[in-house]
């Protein structure tokens, strides 16, 4: 492979303004979702069948939850809350435990709060990934 001779401090200078860049996008992407990626998100874990009127799930399940106003949050939380409640359990059935009950899509008892994973762990599991 063939290696760069970059000085150190130019290397760390360049992941600095990397790190910042991507920062603002990223804070940018946490406050904006939208409909499709949402139900792209669904059909990409699996959520692909249709409902009894041939409409696809994953669209059902994103319109509940907007129309729940807690879309926000994220579909793909929505249904791990919902498996979370029901271990053992088909996710098409979480889905449409979730579409029944758009006033409470978490379908989860109230025990204690799912965490979400320290943005920390998060970075440091995508860099342990690709070295």
């Amino acid at each position: 492979m063939a290696q760069l001779f970059v000085e150190p401090g130019k290397v760390a200078r360049a992941r600095e303004l990397a790190q910042q860049a991507a920062r603002g996008v990223q804070a940018f992407i946490d406050r904006h979702s939208t409909v499709a990626i949402e139900r792209t998100v669904l059909r990409l874990l699996g959520i692909g069948g249709a409902g009894a009127r041939g409409a696809p799930l994953a669209n059902l399940l994103v319109d509940k939850l907007r129309d729940a106003k807690v879309l926000h949050k994220g579909a793909a939380w929505w249904l791990g809350r919902a498996l979370k409640a029901s271990p053992g359990r088909d996710p098409l059935q979480a889905v449409e435990r979730i579409a029944a009950h758009p006033e409470k899509p978490s379908c989860a008892r109230r025990s204690a709060p799912m965490p979400a994973p320290p943005r920390a762990t998060c970075a440091r599991r995508s860099r342990s990934a690709r070295s």
